[in-house]
């Protein structure tokens, strides 16, 4: 894999630019300085932009009697929707909900089933609060759900150390190389003033390249999937008058 040092030279050098004269880092000329932050702020943009399969990972909650509040794993950044399931019942939990909708389930009159529901609450997003609160006939049961990690750098320190941001000349990218190293030349060239359309195009022509070649995808029913009916069937054929 290519360190981020190398990407940047890289970079550089495909636009007709010199090289860093010492290193990213633990440079100090000014293309260093800026660039160190504008590697960071393209991985945080590429890894934002889709739900990439190599940033999802699979989140544990174990319940307890009488707490509603868990916390989310260290590295959370966002749910991957429609994902939050119990595993002991077998069934999915309906959220994130509305403010709305858990001030209602809170405080209303109205009695509610107990299917459990979920809401994000907290200025941190620190933690999920499940609803209604697990009971005693809820304690030990697992939630498990998909999210995205914050975790977007691979450390120099060993290749199953992860970081959230570039802080070394040798930490390398987890996604694509090229579709990091086209859209942070394109944040250089912008904060520049020069000419960087071209390497905007380039880098969103990459990312949808890689996202299509690794990312998963049902198969697309023409007809109702669940009532077997396609264009033509015993069920939309009609018995007779065909020409009519």
């Amino acid at each position: 894999m290519t360190s981020i040092l190398a990407l940047v030279n890289n970079g550089l050098k495909s636009e007709g630019l010199p090289a860093l004269a010492s290193g990213l880092y633990s440079g100090t000329e000014d293309a260093a300085l800026i660039l160190q932050q504008k590697a960071n702020e393209a991985n945080n943009e590429l890894c934002r932009e889709y739900e990439w399969p190599q940033l999802i990972k699979e989140g544990t909650i174990t319940l307890a009697t009488g707490d509603s509040v868990y916390d989310f794993p260290s590295d959370f950044d966002s749910w991957v929707f429609n994902t939050m399931y119990n595993s002991n019942d077998n069934w999915a939990l309906r959220g994130p909900m509305s403010p709305q909708e858990y001030q209602e389930r809170q405080y209303n009159y109205v009695s509610y089933l107990n299917r459990q529901r979920y809401i994000v609450l907290g200025y941190t997003q620190a933690n999920v609060t499940i609803s209604p609160t697990p009971d005693a006939g809820d304690n030990g049961k697992t939630l498990k759900f998909l999210y995205l990690s914050s975790n977007r750098v691979i450390a120099s320190t060993g290749p199953t150390v992860y970081d959230s941001k570039f802080d070394t000349d040798t930490d390398t990218p987890v996604l694509d190389e090229d579709a990091l190293r086209y859209r942070m030349m394109s944040h250089y060239f912008r904060s520049k003033g020069l000419e960087y359309s071209h390497l905007a195009a380039q880098a969103l022509e990459r990312s949808n390249e890689r996202l299509a070649a690794i990312r998963g995808a049902g198969p697309v029913y023409c007809g109702n999937r669940y009532r077997r009916q396609r264009f033509l069937s015993w069920s939309n054929i009609p018995d007779s008058g065909y020409g009519t």
